[in-house]
């Protein structure tokens, strides 16, 4: 090495520097540094480094098999305090200035290398990434053709790889890149991040690399990324919360592959094409442009084309069926186009599915106030496929509508729908149009219909509300003949009146119903159904039912939802059968402002009447009123219910003064259930009782049953359940069958 002095700096001259296995330490307390060296090989070979003239002639720099840590500890640790606020304002501009330097780099290769920098003692932790805790092993930089001179960088990288302490690790990174004051060019560039991969290049170019840093949106791009691989799974490692999203947890489940190619201006990119897989079986492939792609506020988008592919197992990772109400199809096509920014849309759209197809133009708007019109198009849709009914046959229809306002409150509306054809029970409807006009969140929907088969006119009143609507229905069933709709096999005619008054939602609403004028005619002969009237309140505090009509009269109350007192009856059961539940009193409920104590009282009665037993259940000869009674208190732990069944004849199938009876508290559980008589084609049985109850997790029954007035049967038993394990035991003293005892040849 040599050294001239030509100003006030030296300049250096290496031809050849070898250092081997030296190890260097050094520690600054005032800065909190602490840093460590242990050097395997370096090596060095500097034609010239002219400081005073910013000159560095490098021919080759090299590290092998080294390891360097770095430990800084900051001031807030050593004073056991979380941190210092720290200043966050940033220059509005920002002026780039290239460093006054000649330097030019022949080769550097950093081979098998250990790197550590940690803050404050912090250590790596598999599967999170800490910026706090960097440990890079088997770290290799390898690269040539390295210059920096007349505002112009250059560089061809042709090997980084490193393994993370996190489980980032970089398997392949290589690159050629230029940079000056009006383009950068990233050429060959192939990166591998675990299993995540990109193939491609970049070109940006801008007028100045000010310009660039402080109008991005001026840059313009030229991107051709002919291969990338992703899997989400590697987003989790940056920000574990992420996997409570349950959609991007879903959307991990398969990797992401495709091409993009793009070019332009991000004020005005176009994209010629783009493909992205998910998995094997789904697709989206897209061309179009993105306006102020730096501004998602003011994201403009025009696509002339959008297409997506999928199958039904991979929308099953996103959705339930069960929930949905539906049967999603085995294969689902989205074609479309559309425009605009993100609240100001136009779209057109075909979905292609096996069981039908759905066109769609429409135009949205949600700036000053809401807007839309929407062309819809129904044809072929095999609804009883979708809807797993068979009765539903196929649809076809066109629906119009446009409609305006400030919010679903104050919406204007108008729509027209045309069900062209459409079977129910294998019965067509031809030519049903509904229509309905809405003015400041009010109006009505209006229909008729008239065939030989069916005559009607339904007319309802809504009042839009985002929490509580309100529907007032009025529905005149003129006439419809029941066995050409396909919904009896006799030939009955019926004509009502049907008015509903609904306000609320599926968790709170009430309910008034009533139907008048029912009549059936049947073999020639009228039956009046009479008024039927159904009135309900629930809220999530109480539940009170009524219904009134000459074969049903029912009145239920309780304090809770019907939901709420479900779940309280379960409660109740599970006391007594399950060995995890305490017998603690449940009034604990009471203290528990989660849980509130649950009371329900529910009585009804059925009776028969001409228009069931003549008209539709024809085979029911004879039908006592039917008794039902159910007193439930949760506080008390007390459960009462009682239903008794006088006599029922079903086409000579005939059961004889049937009761249940049950009644419980908080240590007791008893019921009793028989019938006096069972008839049943060659099948008659007598008097039959069985009586049961539950006392400290035991349940006991005691079975008999009598001809005449002798005992033929009787079976006790007691039932236990540990854990998944239930016995049974026969009590042999109490054992009779077909009359005679039981015993067994030991005489035990």
């Amino acid at each position: 090495m040599k050294t001239q002095k030509h100003s006030d700096s030296p300049v250096l001259f290496v031809d050849e520097l070898l250092i081997k296995n030296l190890t260097a330490n050094y520690q600054s307390i005032p800065d909190g540094i602490n840093a460590v060296a242990a050097i395997g090989e370096l090596a060095i070979n500097l034609p010239e480094a002219d400081l005073s003239n910013n000159f560095i002639d490098l021919e080759y720099l090299g590290l092998h098999n080294s390891t360097i840590s770095l430990n800084i500890t900051s001031e807030e640790y050593k004073q056991g305090v979380e941190g210092l606020e720290t200043d966050n304002t940033t220059e509005n501009t920002t002026e780039f200035e290239w460093p006054q330097w000649t330097v030019s780099v022949s080769k550097i290769d950093l081979t098998n290398n250990d790197i550590r920098y940690t803050m404050n003692d912090s250590e790596p932790q598999p599967g999170i990434f800490n910026p706090e805790a960097i440990v890079l092993n088997n770290f290799y930089f390898v690269a040539d053709a390295i210059s920096l001179q007349d505002q112009a960088f250059g560089a061809n990288i042709t090997k980084i790889e490193f393994e993370e302490g996190s489980g980032l690790n970089l398997n392949e990174l290589t690159f050629e890149a230029l940079i000056d004051e009006n383009q950068s060019k990233l050429k060959d560039l192939k990166f591998q991040l675990n299993d995540n991969r990109i193939n491609g290049s970049i070109t940006m170019e801008y007028n100045s690399i000010s310009d660039f840093i402080n109008n991005t949106e001026n840059t313009f791009l030229n991107l051709n990324l002919q291969h990338f691989e992703v899997g989400l799974n590697e987003l989790f490692r940056f920000q574990p919360e992420l996997k409570s999203n349950e959609s991007l947890f879903a959307l991990s489940k398969k990797r992401i592959n495709g091409n993009l190619i793009a070019s332009g201006k991000l004020s005005s990119l176009s994209i010629p094409n783009v493909q992205i897989n998910w998995g094997q079986t789904t697709h989206i492939q897209a061309k179009g442009k993105l306006e102020n792609v730096t501004d998602v506020d003011n994201l403009r988008m025009d696509f002339q084309s959008f297409t997506v592919e999928t199958v039904k197992n991979d929308v099953l990772v996103f959705v339930n069926e069960e929930d949905l109400g539906i049967s999603i199809p085995e294969k689902i096509s989205l074609e479309s186009n559309f425009k605009g920014t993100l609240d100001d849309l136009s779209a057109v759209a075909v979905l292609k599915i096996p069981e039908g197809q759905i066109d769609l133009i429409a135009n949205y708007t949600d700036q000053e106030e809401i807007a839309f019109d929407a062309d819809v198009e129904v044809t072929k849709l095999q609804l009883g496929k979708l809807l797993q009914n068979d009765q539903f046959g196929e649809l076809n229809l066109t629906l119009k509508t446009t409609g305006n306002g400030n919010d679903i409150n104050s919406l204007d509306a108008d729509f027209e729908t045309i069900i062209q054809s459409f079977s129910l029970n294998d019965y067509a409807i031809q030519d049903l149009k509904i229509g309905g006009t809405i003015e400041n969140g009010e109006g009505t929907i209006a229909s008729a219909y008239k065939d030989e088969n069916l005559d009607l006119v339904f007319e309802t009143f809504i009042q839009l509300d985002s929490i509580s609507p309100r529907f007032v229905i009025d529905l005149n069933l003129k006439g419809a003949d029941l066995r050409s709709l396909g919904i009896t096999d006799k030939d009955i005619r019926t004509a009502f009146i049907l008015q509903a008054d609904f306000k609320g939602n599926s968790d709170s609403f009430t309910l008034s119903s009533n139907i008048q004028d029912g009549k059936a005619i049947y073999d020639t002969q009228s039956y009046l159904l009479g008024d039927f009237n159904i009135n309900a309140f629930v809220q999530p505090d109480t539940t009170s039912v009524d219904i009134n009509n000459k074969m049903i009269d029912l009145a239920l109350r309780s304090n809770a939802s019907p939901q709420g007192f479900s779940e309280a009856l379960q409660r109740h059961f599970q006391k007594y059968l399950s060995d995890s539940v305490s017998n603690e009193p449940t009034d604990r409920i009471e203290k528990d402002s989660l849980t509130k104590a649950v009371e329900l009282k529910l009585d009804a009665k059925i009776s028969k009447a001409p228009i069931l037993s003549d008209v539709f259940i024809d085979r029911l000869k004879q039908l006592d009123t039917i008794d039902i009674n159910i007193d439930f208190n949760e506080v008390n732990q007390s459960l009462s219910a009682n239903i008794f069944m006088p006599h029922i004849d079903y086409d000579d199938n005939v059961v004889d003064r049937l009761a249940l009876n049950l009644i419980s508290d908080s240590e007791n559980f008893d019921f009793d259930f028989g019938f006096q008589a069972l008839k049943a084609g060659p099948l008659a049985i007598s008097r039959t009782a069985l009586n049961g109850s539950i006392t400290d997790k035991k349940l006991f029954l005691d079975f008999n049953s009598f001809y005449e007035d002798e005992k033929i049967v009787q079976v006790n038993s007691e039932i236990t359940r540990k854990n998944d394990t239930i016995r049974l035991h026969i009590n042999p003293s109490e054992l009779l069958l077909n009359k005679k005892e039981w015993s067994n040849s030991s005489g035990k």
